[in-house]
Protein backbone atom coordinates (compact mmCIF):
# COMPACT_ATOMS: atom_id res chain seq x y z
CA UNK A 1 0.00 0.00 0.00
CA UNK A 2 2.72 2.48 0.56
CA UNK A 3 4.63 1.67 -2.20
CA UNK A 4 1.19 2.28 -4.35
CA UNK A 5 0.95 5.77 -2.85
CA UNK A 6 4.47 6.85 -3.45
CA UNK A 7 4.39 6.01 -6.49
CA UNK A 8 1.43 7.82 -7.28
CA UNK A 9 2.73 10.75 -5.45
CA UNK A 10 5.67 10.81 -7.69
CA UNK A 11 3.74 10.48 -10.90
CA UNK A 12 1.55 13.32 -9.70
CA UNK A 13 4.58 15.06 -9.09
CA UNK A 14 5.93 14.45 -12.82
CA UNK A 15 2.56 15.78 -14.30
CA UNK A 16 2.64 18.98 -12.59
CA UNK A 17 6.58 19.72 -13.67
CA UNK A 18 5.58 18.81 -16.73
CA UNK A 19 2.15 21.16 -16.99
CA UNK A 20 4.69 24.16 -15.45
CA UNK A 21 7.41 23.56 -18.51
CA UNK A 22 4.60 23.64 -21.33
CA UNK A 23 3.23 27.36 -19.37
CA UNK A 24 6.01 28.80 -18.07
CA UNK A 25 6.89 31.81 -19.99
CA UNK A 26 10.99 32.30 -20.79
CA UNK A 27 12.68 35.34 -21.11
CA UNK A 28 15.59 36.19 -22.44
CA UNK A 29 18.58 36.49 -21.20
CA UNK A 30 21.96 37.98 -22.44
CA UNK A 31 24.72 35.18 -22.56
CA UNK A 32 28.17 36.45 -22.60
CA UNK A 33 30.37 35.32 -25.13
CA UNK A 34 32.80 32.12 -24.67
CA UNK A 35 35.84 33.81 -22.45
CA UNK A 36 39.59 32.77 -24.62
CA UNK A 37 42.76 33.36 -22.36
CA UNK A 38 43.81 36.61 -23.20
CA UNK A 39 40.24 37.91 -23.67
CA UNK A 40 37.90 39.56 -20.17
CA UNK A 41 34.26 39.08 -21.44
CA UNK A 42 31.96 42.11 -21.43
CA UNK A 43 29.12 42.76 -19.29
CA UNK A 44 26.57 45.29 -18.90
CA UNK A 45 27.60 48.26 -16.88
CA UNK A 46 25.48 50.96 -14.51
CA UNK A 47 25.74 53.47 -17.12
CA UNK A 48 23.13 54.28 -19.18
CA UNK A 49 23.31 56.16 -22.75
CA UNK A 50 21.96 55.45 -25.92
CA UNK A 51 23.41 52.51 -27.29
CA UNK A 52 25.96 53.14 -30.28
CA UNK A 53 26.68 51.36 -33.76
CA UNK A 54 29.97 49.60 -33.20
CA UNK A 55 32.96 51.45 -35.26
CA UNK A 56 36.36 52.60 -34.42
CA UNK A 57 35.59 56.23 -33.96
CA UNK A 58 32.62 55.10 -31.48
CA UNK A 59 34.98 53.08 -29.77
CA UNK A 60 37.36 55.87 -29.28
CA UNK A 61 35.26 58.26 -27.80
CA UNK A 62 33.17 56.07 -25.36
CA UNK A 63 37.26 55.49 -24.60
CA UNK A 64 37.81 58.90 -23.83
CA UNK A 65 34.96 58.84 -22.05
CA UNK A 66 35.65 56.34 -19.66
CA UNK A 67 38.92 57.71 -18.62
CA UNK A 68 37.20 60.92 -17.72
CA UNK A 69 34.65 59.02 -15.97
CA UNK A 70 34.26 58.75 -11.77
CA UNK A 71 36.19 55.54 -12.47
CA UNK A 72 38.61 57.05 -14.62
CA UNK A 73 39.39 59.80 -12.06
CA UNK A 74 41.04 57.67 -9.49
CA UNK A 75 42.29 55.07 -12.56
CA UNK A 76 44.88 57.06 -14.60
CA UNK A 77 47.72 59.37 -14.58
CA UNK A 78 46.22 61.61 -16.39
CA UNK A 79 44.51 63.41 -13.49
CA UNK A 80 46.01 65.46 -10.93
CA UNK A 81 44.85 63.19 -7.80
CA UNK A 82 46.16 59.87 -9.38
CA UNK A 83 49.52 61.81 -11.15
CA UNK A 84 50.44 62.90 -6.99
CA UNK A 85 50.29 59.80 -5.66
CA UNK A 86 52.44 58.00 -8.76
CA UNK A 87 49.99 56.42 -10.73
CA UNK A 88 50.75 57.08 -14.14
CA UNK A 89 48.91 54.55 -15.62
CA UNK A 90 47.31 54.85 -19.37
CA UNK A 91 45.03 53.18 -21.90
CA UNK A 92 44.69 53.49 -25.01
CA UNK A 93 43.21 51.94 -28.23
CA UNK A 94 44.96 49.79 -30.76
CA UNK A 95 42.45 47.79 -33.16
CA UNK A 96 39.00 46.87 -33.95
CA UNK A 97 38.46 43.70 -35.73
CA UNK A 98 34.71 43.43 -35.82
CA UNK A 99 33.38 42.98 -32.18
CA UNK A 100 36.57 42.40 -30.78
CA UNK A 101 38.26 45.62 -29.49
CA UNK A 102 41.60 45.44 -28.66
CA UNK A 103 43.32 48.22 -26.38
CA UNK A 104 47.19 48.76 -24.75
CA UNK A 105 48.04 49.39 -20.72
CA UNK A 106 51.15 51.52 -19.88
CA UNK A 107 52.46 52.83 -16.69
CA UNK A 108 52.00 52.06 -13.04
CA UNK A 109 48.27 51.63 -12.08
CA UNK A 110 47.13 51.71 -8.44
CA UNK A 111 44.34 48.79 -9.50
CA UNK A 112 44.98 45.70 -10.72
CA UNK A 113 45.58 46.00 -14.32
CA UNK A 114 42.82 42.74 -14.98
CA UNK A 115 41.11 45.28 -13.28
CA UNK A 116 41.54 47.87 -15.55
CA UNK A 117 40.86 46.27 -18.48
CA UNK A 118 37.77 44.53 -17.33
CA UNK A 119 36.17 48.23 -16.14
CA UNK A 120 36.99 49.59 -19.71
CA UNK A 121 35.45 46.37 -21.35
CA UNK A 122 31.79 46.65 -19.74
CA UNK A 123 32.06 50.75 -20.46
CA UNK A 124 32.39 50.18 -24.01
CA UNK A 125 30.11 47.09 -23.90
CA UNK A 126 27.09 49.12 -22.20
CA UNK A 127 27.76 51.59 -25.08
CA UNK A 128 27.77 49.45 -27.69
CA UNK A 129 26.57 45.80 -27.11
CA UNK A 130 27.97 44.47 -29.87
CA UNK A 131 31.32 44.13 -28.65
CA UNK A 132 32.10 40.60 -27.60
CA UNK A 133 35.41 41.12 -26.03
CA UNK A 134 38.22 43.60 -25.23
CA UNK A 135 41.59 42.02 -25.15
CA UNK A 136 44.76 43.46 -25.07
CA UNK A 137 47.78 42.61 -27.46
CA UNK A 138 49.90 40.92 -25.46
CA UNK A 139 49.10 39.41 -22.84
CA UNK A 140 52.59 40.28 -20.50
CA UNK A 141 50.20 43.89 -20.39
CA UNK A 142 48.04 42.44 -18.00
CA UNK A 143 50.79 41.56 -15.34
CA UNK A 144 51.16 43.52 -12.70
CA UNK A 145 54.79 41.98 -11.32
CA UNK A 146 57.13 41.58 -14.68
CA UNK A 147 59.76 39.11 -13.98
CA UNK A 148 62.81 39.18 -16.67
CA UNK A 149 64.42 35.77 -17.71
CA UNK A 150 67.71 35.03 -19.17
CA UNK A 151 66.71 33.74 -23.11
CA UNK A 152 69.72 31.40 -22.71
CA UNK A 153 69.76 29.77 -19.12
CA UNK A 154 66.41 30.90 -17.98
CA UNK A 155 68.11 32.67 -14.61
CA UNK A 156 66.22 35.90 -13.37
CA UNK A 157 67.80 39.11 -14.95
CA UNK A 158 65.06 42.15 -13.47
CA UNK A 159 61.84 42.02 -11.53
CA UNK A 160 59.85 45.01 -11.31
CA UNK A 161 56.20 45.94 -10.04
CA UNK A 162 54.20 47.78 -12.23
CA UNK A 163 51.77 48.66 -9.15
CA UNK A 164 52.10 52.53 -8.26
CA UNK A 165 53.16 52.82 -4.71
CA UNK A 166 50.74 52.27 -1.77
CA UNK A 167 51.33 55.54 -1.08
CA UNK A 168 48.60 55.30 2.44
CA UNK A 169 49.17 51.48 3.36
CA UNK A 170 45.41 51.29 2.36
CA UNK A 171 46.15 48.49 -0.28
CA UNK A 172 48.00 46.20 1.80
CA UNK A 173 45.87 46.71 4.91
CA UNK A 174 42.71 45.81 2.55
CA UNK A 175 44.85 42.41 0.92
CA UNK A 176 45.72 41.24 4.64
CA UNK A 177 41.70 42.40 5.88
CA UNK A 178 40.89 39.60 2.93
CA UNK A 179 39.48 42.58 1.07
CA UNK A 180 39.66 43.28 -2.63
CA UNK A 181 41.62 46.76 -2.95
CA UNK A 182 39.88 47.50 -5.97
CA UNK A 183 36.40 47.17 -5.02
CA UNK A 184 37.22 50.89 -3.34
CA UNK A 185 40.00 52.04 -5.09
CA UNK A 186 42.88 53.91 -3.68
CA UNK A 187 41.46 56.96 -2.26
CA UNK A 188 39.20 56.77 0.49
CA UNK A 189 35.84 58.18 0.65
CA UNK A 190 36.14 61.68 2.37
CA UNK A 191 33.87 64.84 2.78
CA UNK A 192 33.31 66.16 -0.32
CA UNK A 193 34.99 63.90 -2.41
CA UNK A 194 38.30 61.90 -1.72
CA UNK A 195 40.72 62.48 0.96
CA UNK A 196 44.33 61.75 -0.52
CA UNK A 197 45.82 62.59 2.56
CA UNK A 198 43.41 59.74 4.44
CA UNK A 199 44.13 55.99 5.07
CA UNK A 200 42.46 53.15 6.89
CA UNK A 201 44.81 52.65 9.58
CA UNK A 202 45.69 56.62 10.20
CA UNK A 203 42.86 58.79 10.57
CA UNK A 204 43.34 62.03 7.88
Amino acid sequence: HQLRNLREFYKLRRRRRRRRQLHRHQPYHYQPPRVRHHAITTTNHPRRAPFMPLDEDNVKEMLEEFVTSEYGESMFGCHEKPESVGITGEIGFVDLDGPEVTLSLEGQFWHRRETVLGRAAQWLNACMPEITAVNVGDMDELKDDVEELDPDTGALMESYSRKSPDFNGDRSTMERMGIDPDTRGPFPPGVGGFATGGSMSTPA
